[in-house]
C-alpha cells in the first residue's frame, strides 16, 4: 500500500508540472507558435523545475530547522541563482537529446531564461515557506487540542479527589 500511494503521489506531482507546462503552452500557442513548438520549449522547462522542487523544498526545511528566519530568506537569494542556474543548465543538456541543436550564444541563452527563471524559483520557496508555517500551525493546534484535554482530565480528577474528600 504504502508503494502505490508513493507511486500515485509522483504520478500526480508529474500531472501537476505537465499541466503548469501546457498552460504556458497554450499560452505561447495562442501568440501564434505551432502547438508541437510551444510544447517544446515549456516541457523542459518545467519538468526541470519539477525535478529540482523536492530538493529546494527539503532544503528549505533544513534551513527553518537550523537558521533564523532572517537569515532563511537571505540564504535563499544566492540558493535562487544556483538553482535557477541548474535548471537551465538541465534544459541546456537535454537539448541534443530532444534534437535541439545546442545555442551559439551560452551567455544570451542563460540570460534570455534566467530573468524568466528567477521567479519561478522564488514561487517555489514560497510555497515552501507556506507549507512549514502551516505545519507550523497545525502542530500549535494538535498542541492546543492535547492541552485542552490534559486540562480537562486534571480537572476532572480534581472534582473527583473533592469528591472523595468529602466523602471521607
Amino acid at each position: 500500500r504504502p508503494m502505490s500511494h508513493r507511486a500515485l503521489r509522483v504520478f500526480g506531482v508529474f500531472l501537476l508540472w505537465t499541466v503548469i507546462a501546457v498552460l504556458f503552452a497554450t499560452q505561447l500557442y495562442f501568440a501564434g507558435l505551432p502547438w508541437s513548438r510551444a510544447l517544446d520549449w515549456t516541457l523542459p522547462r518545467w519538468y526541470a523545475w519539477g525535478l529540482v522542487t523536492p530538493l529546494i523544498f527539503r532544503l528549505d526545511r533544513w534551513l527553518a530547522g537550523t537558521t533564523t528566519f532572517p537569515a532563511r530568506v537571505a540564504l535563499h537569494v544566492p540558493l535562487g541563482v544556483v538553482w535557477t542556474a541548474i535548471t537551465i543548465g538541465l534544459r541546456l543538456a537535454v537539448r541534443p537529446l530532444r534534437g535541439s541543436s545546442l545555442p551559439d550564444d551560452y551567455h544570451a541563452y542563460l540570460l534570455d531564461r534566467f530573468y524568466s527563471d528567477l521567479p519561478i524559483y522564488a514561487v517555489i520557496a514560497g510555497i515552501s515557506f507556506a507549507r512549514h508555517y502551516a505545519a507550523q500551525a497545525r502542530r500549535g493546534i494538535q498542541e492546543a487540542h492535547e492541552l485542552a484535554l490534559r486540562t480537562a482530565d486534571l480537572e476532572r480528577r480534581l472534582v473527583e479527589a473533592r469528591l472523595q474528600s468529602l466523602r471521607a
